[in-house]
């Protein structure tokens, strides 16, 4: 377990680095997100097949197209998730109460979505690899998620409402 936590505080320092960057470069924001998230996910991977300690070839061959796919679903909802975080950066100095709403709703459905998403892969991991691996897959994931959320919302200010 120390390995894993090592290893997703391994993950976090590149995007710090990257993000200082983003500061002195003008950059997009999207796209800067969209390569971080690549970085990520190549990472991520590597990270879920260290943790997952699965036992032999067989629960590998039944683990990993699984979680591909999950991976497929899942980076469509980061990607969502990236274009609220741009339309954030661009407004948060002038924002008022319209967009602060319209984000924040965003946000909530988002969440909900990749509740859901989570739950339909337990379920399916559960009926190929038993509840027990499938419950780790989902620690693991929730792990990494929430490393990538808080390093993100690190780098993001607080809204300065217009009065």
């Amino acid at each position: 377990m120390r390995r894993l936590l090592l290893a997703v505080i391994l993950l976090a320092l590149p995007m710090a680095a990257l993000a200082q960057e983003v500061a002195v470069q003008e950059i997009d924001l999207g796209e800067y997100l969209e390569l971080l998230q690549a970085d990520v996910r190549q990472q991520r991977a590597e990270l879920m097949g260290q943790a997952m300690e699965l036992a032999n070839t067989d629960e590998a061959a039944k683990f990993w197209p699984i979680y591909r796919e999950y991976e497929i679903e899942a980076n469509k909802l980061a990607s969502e998730r990236n274009t609220v975080i741009t339309r954030y950066a661009e407004t948060f100095m002038s924002m008022n109460d319209e967009t602060a709403n319209e984000i924040i709703e965003t946000v909530f459905t988002l969440d909900q979505e990749q509740l859901q998403l989570k739950k339909l892969y337990y379920e399916r991991m559960k009926a190929e690899l038993g509840a027990a691996k499938a419950g780790r897959f989902v620690q693991i994931d929730n792990q990494l998620d929430m490393m990538i959320r808080l390093q993100i919302a690190s780098q993001l200010p607080l809204v300065k409402k217009v009065q």
